[in-house]
């Protein structure tokens, strides 16, 4: 039998946009925003999902199937779990030789080497376990057939 003896509201709200101020660049930016009021009965407190978040992207493409990405995003604290708002960064530079393959090289989060996104290493949920986001430059091949 499950018993559920509290109640919530949650409410929130998300907008996002595209710009393409000719046909090889695309800009794009959103928000959210997030409420939560959970009552002191049901167990589950506030602070487990970020308040605030919003991002900017742009994409670039240039001539013999060049490319250049960046997205730069505002993550808000969460209070529940001890993880820290941020500002960090992604950059990629992509190839496209043939219509199949693409080859691509990425950064992510490239303004910190490393921060708390969800978890805790607390004693009042143990079975949560920290999880930290690091630093990466990687590389991706693509075929499609």
């Amino acid at each position: 039998r499950i018993n559920n003896p509290g109640s919530a509201i949650v409410c929130g709200a998300e907008a996002s946009a595209t710009w393409e101020p000719r046909d090889d660049i695309r800009m794009r930016g959103g928000y959210s925003f997030l409420h939560e009021d959970f009552d002191d009965t049901s167990g589950v407190v506030e602070g487990n999902a970020p308040r605030h978040q919003a991002f900017v992207q742009s994409l670039v493409s240039f001539g013999q199937g060049w490319s250049v990405g960046a997205t730069l995003r505002y993550v808000d604290r969460l209070d529940n779990v001890d993880a820290d708002g941020y500002v960090d960064a992604d950059f990629s530079v992509g190839w496209t030789p043939m219509e199949n393959i693409e080859l691509q090289l990425t950064g992510r989060n490239l303004f910190t080497d490393g921060r708390r996104e969800f978890g805790t290493e607390n004693e009042t949920f143990p079975t949560i376990l920290a999880t930290e986001m690091e630093r990466s430059v990687f590389a991706t091949l693509r075929v499609t057939f």
